[in-house]
């Protein structure tokens, strides 16, 4: 018995319900399939911390236990390490600024050898003197950096009060760029030509980040784990470091999740965490009392004692910096209220003018394109 009809099945014109359906379904096939490309394994990013003699401690350390510490948070997300960190240098061991030896370095790798996408951090040198670029180690290392194939989200050169190397190596020229402040007028000497931001901690150029220094090396690669792995878990590694004021390339401008976070209350920092890695939820002050296992009544004294704004208002607010981080991103006002927690993509323009945003969602999304 044959299981073919017989005649071919003619074909009756689609009812306006059965179209209307089909429609429906394109669109949600569709909005799955964006939001699997979304959630796909981002590349493991090498980071190349570049150690030389009389390196200073900090701008080492600093910046590498920040991307140890995005790892562990990630982790406890169950999301897989983001993070390879390498140590390299022209010698096997060399001695830190504060007199710590640091041994078994990586030799410096040859252009092919670096794995993109990679970051290259140059780290300050100890010493009140200017730097000088006829060290060998210097002249080694600046021949190096003027062949680095630069490229952003592929090959990222990361400063922290070390750009007079860039300067030297020819990669400042038309270049936004600053340092630390004893250095400036020096780094106008070595590039007259580069654009030195004096008012900033770090800056961004293109596949190009400087630093001012010292702790803000902390603030530059806290920013940069944000770009790559979302503010919520730049927000908890700041936590961890104990950083009650995370300052950014517009400082005194900051995050939205990060805002009203310069305190040290555990309750209040575990509602506001709650808040940042679930925006979605209705969150309620009774719901945010249970995670923060506090009274209603005392979590709202709290928030008003340490942001000066209800918790629903921080709510809101978590709400719009990402709902502005996903109009940067490219998302549509529509997509990125979604994406925020809110209801509507009207919700979101009224809590757009209720925080006195510039503007509107659309031009925003238009500027950061």
């Amino acid at each position: 018995m044959s299981l073919l009809p017989e005649k071919p099945l003619s074909k009756q014109p689609l009812s306006k319900q059965s179209l209307s359906k089909q429609t429906v379904l394109k669109k949600t096939v569709l909005k799955k399939t964006v939001l699997n490309k979304r959630s796909l394994k981002k590349p493991t990013i090498h980071v190349y911390f570049v150690v030389l003699e009389h390196s200073v401690a900090l701008d080492l350390a600093g910046p590498a236990e920040a991307l140890r510490i995005a790892n562990r948070v990630l982790e406890t997300h169950a999301k897989p390490k983001q993070f390879v960190i390498h140590h390299v240098g022209f010698a096997e061991s060399v001695t830190l600024s504060t007199g710590m030896i640091m041994a078994q370095l990586e030799p410096m790798p040859s252009i092919t050898e670096i794995q993109p996408p990679a970051w290259v951090v140059i780290l300050g040198q100890e010493g009140i003197e200017q730097l000088n670029p006829h060290l060998p180690q210097n002249e080694q290392l600046i021949a190096w950096l003027a062949e680095l194939p630069i490229k952003k989200q592929h090959l990222e050169l990361i400063t922290v009060c070390a750009s007079s190397l860039l300067g030297y190596a020819g990669r400042l020229k038309n270049r936004k760029v600053t340092t630390h402040y004893r250095d400036l007028e020096t780094l106008i000497t070595i590039e007259p030509d580069c654009l030195v931001q004096q008012d900033c901690v770090f800056v961004e150029d293109g596949a190009m980040t400087s630093s001012a220094g010292v702790t803000t090396g902390i603030d530059l690669m806290v920013h940069k784990i944000a770009q790559v792995c979302g503010e919520v878990v730049a927000s908890e590694v700041a936590q961890w470091l104990v950083m009650p004021q995370r300052r950014s390339a517009q400082h005194p401008q900051f995050s939205g999740l990060l805002t009203h976070r310069n305190h040290l209350q555990p309750a209040l920092h575990r509602a506001q965490t709650a808040i940042a890695l679930d925006p979605k939820v209705g969150w309620t002050l009774q719901s945010l009392a249970t995670v923060a296992h506090t009274s209603p009544r005392h979590l709202s004294r709290l928030f008003k004692q340490y942001t000066s704004i209800s918790a629903m208002q921080y709510v809101t607010l978590v709400r719009l910096s990402l709902a502005k981080s996903a109009l940067s991103a490219g998302m549509s006002v529509t997509e990125a209220a979604e994406e925020a927690g809110f209801r509507s993509d009207a919700q979101l323009r009224r809590a757009w003018h209720q925080f006195e945003e510039q503007g509107t969602p659309s031009q925003f999304r238009q500027q950061a394109l």
